[in-house]
């Protein structure tokens, strides 16, 4: 609980997000979803129908090796 008694709600990024099940759940569980990304363009149709208010971004992430 934030200071003055009021509650913080939780924000989530939706990475590979698809056309947004996962979106889906954190909605359902009160949780706002703020920004998605997903490379597919099927993908951004669907998801930007579905969740008109979240931002989104079709993009690849950056890959690089891991060291070990």
């Amino acid at each position: 609980m934030a200071a003055g008694g009021k509650v913080k709600s939780i924000v989530a990024f939706d990475f590979f997000c698809g056309c947004g099940g996962t979106s889906s759940g954190f909605q359902k569980a009160g949780i706002d979803v703020a920004f998605a990304l997903d490379i597919d363009k099927d993908a951004e149709n669907t998801f930007r129908k579905n969740f008109p208010d979240t931002v989104f971004a079709q993009k690849a992430l950056p890959t690089s090796p891991l060291k070990t």
